[in-house]
Order: structure tokens, then C-alpha cells, then sequence
């Protein structure tokens, strides 16, 4: 995809699009990104894809799954925020999967998270291990708004 900034950290195999005819007669763009661990490429890859999907494939209806990597608090060039992530998505037309659970309020505070992720004894970073006991209160336990499905408004 053109328009990404050479530093973005992406691999091959994170990014995979592909432009199909519907059953129902409708031409779809489907693209699947894999996010890079704090979210840095996530919005200069929808970026890329929105402008690939306007520009060349106007016709056809965006559906954009992708592992975005948010976190319900971000920082600033270090990890992408939730908030900071559905601001840039909709300054390009696009609505995810939950629109309308934001309307009381920003993404990070009424979210729920689509990531509980608490690492075992059984891997080798010992430092980031959590009880099974406090998987559920451990501020080692990844719970963070991170997958979302995009589409055009309207």
C-alpha cells in the first residue's frame, strides 16, 4: 500500500486486502491489519488504505478489520490511545463496529475491552507472569480496547 511513511513498523504479512464481488452485487474492498505492539502504524495504515480504497477502488464498500493495538490510556509516541485512534478514523468518513456506545462519552470511557490477555508461568518472561488468582486485578493483565471492524459512514 502507498502512502506509509517509510519508518512505519510493519512486517510482511501484517497488511492483506483484497477486492471482491459480493453475492448480493455489491463490490467489496476487505483489508486485515495486524497492528504493531503499541499501535504506532495503526492509523497511517487505515490512513493508506482509506486513500488506496478512495482512489482506486471507489465503487467498491470498505470493510477494514484490524488488531488497531489501542489502549484505553495512550501516550504520546509511545502507544496509541483509543481516543486519539477514533478521532483519526473519523476525520476519514469512518464509523467501527462501536459506534454508538460513544455517544455518553470518549471511546476510553465507555469501551469495553476486547483484549483480556494475563501471561502464564509456562513462557519465559517470568517478570510479566501472573497468578491465576490475580489475573483478574494484576496491572500486568493486557485489557485494552485493541480489535475493531471500520466502514464508510453511510
Amino acid at each position: 500500500v502507498g502512502n506509509l511513511p517509510e519508518d512505519a513498523p510493519i512486517s510482511t504479512g501484517d497488511l492483506c486486502a483484497v477486492v471482491t464481488d459480493g453475492m448480493d452485487g455489491n463490490k467489496y474492498f476487505l483489508a486485515s491489519f495486524h497492528g504493531d505492539t503499541n499501535g504506532l502504524a495503526t492509523n497511517p495504515v487505515v490512513q493508506a488504505v482509506n486513500s488506496l480504497a478512495q482512489k482506486s477502488f471507489a465503487d467498491a464498500k470498505l470493510l477494514f478489520g484490524l488488531d488497531a493495538n489501542c489502549y484505553f490510556k495512550g501516550k504520546a509516541g509511545k502507544n496509541l490511545g483509543v481516543d486519539e485512534f477514533a478521532v483519526s478514523y473519523a476525520q476519514l468518513g469512518l464509523a467501527s463496529c462501536f459506534e454508538g456506545l460513544v455517544a455518553d462519552g470518549p471511546p476510553s470511557k465507555v469501551l469495553a475491552h476486547t483484549t483480556f490477555n494475563a501471561r502464564t508461568f509456562l513462557q519465559p518472561q517470568l517478570n510479566k507472569a501472573i497468578k491465576l488468582a490475580d489475573r483478574e486485578t494484576s496491572p500486568l493483565t493486557d485489557r485494552n480496547p485493541k480489535d475493531f471492524i471500520l466502514f464508510k459512514k453511510g
